[in-house]
């Protein structure tokens, strides 16, 4: 204040609270400590790196989705097909194998069980014919002897009584020597009978028994070929109804794993494709967006020297300046307040602004 060569300075001046208040030497010096050592080029070198790091992350992000939608190849489809045909075989061929052994062994105890009885009731009926002849045998005998005793006894008993003139000596002399006699001809006649009766008996028991067995074995031996014939064509039939059904089963199977995995690789290949499209949509919007800021900040920074340059060097003790500036088809406009305290002293205030983005600078300077 005041005239050149005689200023006048302000003092004991507090600091400003509202933006209509004045300001202090000290809030100036404050200020400039803050902002004074920004220069362009290091605000050039942090745009820079915030490019350099959303490129970074959207590489990083886009390396990761391809490597999440790429890690499922067609080999590995096909493995993973094949490990399921492989496994089904291997179930049909065991529960065809287990099945056949059942089949074979339940067979083989029918046969035996068949076998066994068979011979046991053969042995059984043998036992009961023999076991019958020899009784009927010793039957008839024991009747034949009898029969033949009386008959004697009652010869002898007519001869007697025919014969009066003999003597109770003769009589019983005739007596025993017929007794002896008859005794004799009926244990030849009954050892007689009971040799051959005991020949046929064993003959016709060793007949039967050669015949029962014959007849047991021939038997057996059908039911046993017949079973076994039987079992194998099961076996066989079963053993390859069951293979016809683990392979339907595995085409199947396979179709519907390979048709299921082809819409699923379709599926997560649109949707990575969509996904791509889509953050390269929002990376160039992202990118157009900071080239237009990087435009407007040079063009702000244009219109700033542009008012630096048209007020420095000015005398008068107030001054007043306009700058303008373009960069890339953006536009700003910068309007700047100087204050010169005295001859050693000055303040400044400015404003810039372009498009959406503004800025406020403050400034002092002072000589000794």
């Amino acid at each position: 204040m005041g005239t050149t060569g005689g200023e006048r300075q302000i003092v004991n001046v507090a600091d400003a609270t509202v933006a209509t208040d004045a300001v202090n030497l000290r809030q100036m010096q404050s200020a400039i400590a803050g902002v004074g050592g920004v220069t362009m080029p290091q605000v050039q070198t942090v745009v820079d790196a915030g490019d350099a790091q959303t490129l970074a992350d959207a590489n990083a992000y886009t390396d990761s989705q391809i490597i999440a939608a790429g890690s499922i190849t067609p080999a590995q489809v096909q493995a993973i097909a094949d490990a399921g045909d492989a496994q089904t075989l291997t179930d049909a061929n065991a529960y065809t194998d287990a099945s056949a052994a059942q089949t074979l062994a339940d067979a083989n105890s029918y046969t035996d069980a068949g076998t066994t009885q068979t011979l046991a009731d053969a042995n059984a009926y043998t036992d009961a014919s023999s076991a019958q002849t020899l009784t009927d045998a010793y039957t008839y005998t024991d009747s034949g002897t009898a029969q033949a005793l009386a008959d004697a006894k009652i010869y002898i008993d007519a001869q007697v009584i025919s014969a009066g003139s003999i003597t109770e000596n003769q009589v019983q002399a005739i007596a025993d020597a017929g007794d002896a006699q008859t005794l004799t001809d009926a244990n030849a006649y009954s050892d007689a009978g009971d040799v051959q009766t005991l020949a046929d008996a064993n003959a016709y028991s060793d007949a039967g028994d050669t015949q029962t067995l014959a007849s047991a074995n021939a038997y057996t031996d059908s039911g046993d070929a017949r079973t076994l014939s039987d079992a194998r064509a099961y076996t066989a039939t079963t053993a390859t109804q069951t293979l016809q059904t683990a392979n339907t089963y595995a085409d199947t199977g396979d179709a519907a794993t390979l048709q299921s995995a082809n819409a699923y690789t379709d599926q997560q290949v649109a949707r990575f494709n969509h996904g791509l499209d889509e953050f390269r949509m929002e990376m160039d919007d992202r990118f157009h967006t900071l080239d237009r800021r990087i435009d407007r900040m040079g063009a702000t920074s244009a219109a700033y020297a542009g008012l630096a340059a048209n007020t420095a060097g000015l005398g008068g003790a107030n001054n007043i300046g306009v700058g303008i500036g373009s960069q890339g088809g953006q536009q700003a406009l910068a309007i700047g307040y100087r204050r010169a305290i005295g001859a050693r002293a000055s303040v400044s205030l400015g404003g810039a602004i372009a498009g959406g983005e503004s800025s406020v600078s403050a400034g002092a300077g002072f000589s000794w």
